[in-house]
């Protein structure tokens, strides 16, 4: 009696929570990936780390040595509003893309000093900052205006 008792349990707890699990997972999993579209063209992905928390904010890529040019991390902020930030303690440089809510670029900081305590500030209250390595924006042709698809933006075309 206790052996069926046990299997009811596994079937209406567990594995109900396996999918669920699996949602979450395909969920992150589409948002780890992003593009940039203009007018006449939609670039190669890029594969990000996300950092929403504040904790997540602070750390970014401070110590990492190296990144690959198809790699980012892409901090998000909510409510979208101006942000300054510093590359202290950050070892590469790196270009900054500045995007709003509905996930245009406003801005770009191209070629950051690495190991600097200079501000970098939006100039527009923006929805998130991709990192990216230094020179990247300019490769995949980056530019002010282009939208970014990933599902944390509006613009979703």
């Amino acid at each position: 009696m206790n052996l069926i008792k046990n299997l009811c349990l596994i079937i209406l707890f567990i594995i109900p929570s396996i999918f669920f699990i699996s949602l979450n997972t395909s969920v992150a999993e589409d948002n780890n990936v992003l593009s940039f579209k203009s007018s006449n063209k939609i670039t190669d992905s890029l594969y990000i780390e996300i950092a929403r928390k504040p904790l997540e904010h602070r750390k970014g890529l401070i110590g990492r040595v190296s990144m690959q040019d198809n790699q980012g991390m892409l901090f998000i902020f909510e409510p979208a509003r101006k942000i300054s930030m510093w590359l202290k303690n950050t070892l590469i440089p790196l270009d900054l893309i500045f995007i709003d809510i509905s996930g245009r670029v406003v801005q770009i900081e191209e070629n950051t000093q690495p190991m600097s305590d200079n501000l970098i500030s939006s100039i527009y209250p923006v929805r998130a900052i991709l990192e990216i390595n230094s020179g990247v924006s300019k490769k995949m042709g980056i530019s002010l205006g282009d939208f970014v698809i990933n599902s944390f933006f509006e613009y979703n075309n």
